[in-house]
């Protein structure tokens, strides 16, 4: 008989750009170690073109400075060396040192820029760059430049020649005008600048750069831009928490041809931001975030396809007239906002993110939440703060309450809970009043939240029928209940990137397990009559005061549908019982375990 052998892969044998690909998201380190692996790893590791050379990790073998920085230097200077021997060319060189080291500095960006580096990183605390900017600026192949933490006020450069240049990205680094104003003069192909709490200049003006489509700043002490680009794509402007009171630290007519905008202005406007967008005849996205001025948002605009609205805790109102929106994205701590718009588009979708506090946590909260997600017909809701020990949702009040249509449908809806609080039933019962979500991730492992997911699934189990109303006016959120589809856990702790089904009987084991990382998933199905019987005013249900109201079926003990059969089972064979319980709770869970739904 001719047997075949199937020959197993071996790690040896992936080729070598695969493995410093591999090697490349490695610290130095770390991948000196996976070099051990084989002797094609051990070549690759040789040769890889990523190197990161860091001081920090050789505190712990060498504990005084002097021999730490004998070390280190040896170390980076024969790698280098040896690369500029064998002509190995540089793709990435990363370089951290801890104290100034100039000199050293000097001798591995020369090595670097004989090895054809193009792109550097050098975080520097504290050195003064008179001494190795003219080193870095002389890098002819360097395509991107990210300095971090040093000082340039004193940098005077003759001449600049790293003409290629394209990516300028500098990090709590004290430089003047006239050194931004001659780096970005002398690399004409520059694509993006970014200055992230620099210091050192007051005014940012640049002219003529027909390849800019990036610019990036968050200002620590307001200063003010000028950007005259007709090709620039993004533009974001930040301000820190020094920055002085600057109203508008930019003119709209320079940067009217972007497309992407991204705002932090304390004392930006409503009539600021409707004239933007008004005028931006290109702008298809809008980001606006710790803008606590903002009470009112007027979007007109046939271009705009994406709004971000982030810690924008005084708008209390935004209007849309924007046919081709595709997403809205509003996240804040204590406010839900009211959403009108003249056409909403069918294929917006909106991601509703709010802490859900003691403060908040009222009746007109999850009123106003409920009106805003019925708003939009694709949403999903995040609440990942729940600290609410002092739940004040009353149902009374709700009774009360006219809403001329159902509760609305949600994608998903995500929790998280960080209190501990004898009012779980209650949240379960206000969160199901105010949508019917398809699904129910819970994110965050603490205990609380472990606590509220199997009181969740025991809920979600505890089928009702029409009886455990209290009274004979509309349905409650069960009557429209249909069924749990499937429970699923995602096991990020273990390295486990999938969602893994589960048995309800084993949620109560699986719960205490979970770790931080780990997420547990709830798919449901309601039923149709939902979205054709009104919450409130259907014919059914009988008028209080003129106005149509709700009784909300709390959770007293009674029989599940699933206990039901159990029951009627156990009369007839009670060796069957568990059984049955089990297959008819497997049907529930695995009519859909072939469906992948997005966590």
């Amino acid at each position: 008989m001719l047997r075949v052998y199937r020959r197993k892969r071996r790690i040896s044998e992936l080729p070598e750009e695969i493995v410093q690909h591999i090697l490349s998201f490695l610290s130095t380190k770390e991948s000196a170690v996976a070099s051990l692996l084989s002797k094609a790893w051990l070549c690759a590791w040789s040769t890889n073109p990523f190197l990161d050379f860091d001081e920090a990790f050789f505190r712990g073998e060498y504990p005084v400075f002097k021999e730490r920085r004998r070390a280190f230097a040896e170390f980076a200077g024969k790698t280098l060396l040896r690369y500029h021997e064998h002509k190995v060319r540089i793709h990435k060189l990363s370089l951290k040192i801890l104290e100034e080291n100039l000199e050293l500095t000097c001798k591995l960006i020369r090595l670097a820029n004989d090895c054809g580096v193009q792109e550097l990183c050098l975080s520097l605390k504290g050195a003064s760059g008179s001494r190795f900017a003219p080193a870095i600026f002389d890098v002819h192949s360097l395509v991107k430049l990210d300095l971090q933490l040093c000082d340039m006020l004193e940098v005077q450069c003759s001449s600049i020649t790293c003409h290629s240049l394209q990516v300028l990205k500098l990090y709590r680094v004290s430089l003047a005008e006239q050194i931004i104003e001659k780096l970005v003069c002398s690399c004409p192909l520059i694509d993006t600048i970014i200055l992230d709490k620099c210091y050192g200049f007051k005014k940012v003006q640049i002219n003529n750069q027909h390849h800019l489509r990036i610019f990036e700043i968050e200002a620590r002490f307001g200063e003010t831009v000028d950007i005259k680009v007709p090709s620039l794509e993004l533009f974001t402007y930040s301000e820190g928490w020094r920055s002085t009171s600057v109203e508008y630290p930019f003119t709209i007519q320079s940067i009217y041809n972007v497309k992407r905008l991204c705002l932090n202005l304390y004392k930006i406007t409503d009539e600021f931001i409707r004239k933007i967008v008004s005028e931006f005849s290109l702008l298809q996205e809008l980001t606006l975030y710790y803008c606590p001025m903002l009470k009112g948002l007027i979007f007109s605009s046939h271009s705009l396809k994406r709004i971000n609205l982030r810690s924008c805790d005084n708008l209390t109102e935004v209007y849309f007239d924007t046919p081709n929106l595709l997403s809205l994205d509003y996240c804040s701590y204590n406010r839900v906002p009211s959403l009108s718009s003249n056409s909403t588009p069918t294929q917006l979708k909106m991601n509703l993110c709010i802490r859900l506090v003691s403060g908040n946590s009222g009746t007109l909260f999850f009123q106003n939440l409920r009106e805003c997600l019925a708003s939009i017909n694709h949403s999903e809701l995040s609440l990942p703060y729940i600290c609410a020990p002092k739940f004040s949702f009353s149902f009374e009040d709700l009774r009360a309450i006219p809403l001329p249509y159902p509760a609305p449908e949600v994608e998903q809806m995500s929790l998280s809970t960080y209190s501990r609080t004898h009012v779980y039933p209650l949240l379960v019962d206000a969160l199901f009043w105010t949508c019917r979500p398809k699904s129910i991730c819970m994110d965050e492992c603490t205990e609380p939240s472990r606590d509220f997911t199997k009181l969740l699934c025991k809920s979600l189990m505890d089928e009702r029928t029409t009886d455990s109303c209290r009274s004979d006016q509309v349905k409650c959120w069960r009557h429209y209940f249909k069924r749990m589809k499937k429970i699923e856990v995602f096991k990020g702790s273990t390295g486990k990137d999938y969602w893994l089904p589960l048995c309800w009987r084993s949620v109560a084991d699986v719960v205490p397990t979970l770790r931080s990382g780990d997420k547990f998933r709830f798919r449901l199905e309601w039923s149709k009559s939902a979205t054709k019987d009104l919450m409130f005013g259907s014919k059914s249900s009988p008028k209080m005061n003129g106005k149509n109201s709700e009784t909300i079926c709390y959770m007293e003990d009674a029989p599940s549908a699933n206990e039901s059969i159990i029951q009627s089972t156990s009369a007839a064979d009670p060796c069957k019982a568990s059984s049955v319980s089990y297959d008819n709770l497997q049907q529930h869970n695995g009519d859909d375990n072939n469906q992948d739904v997005e966590g």
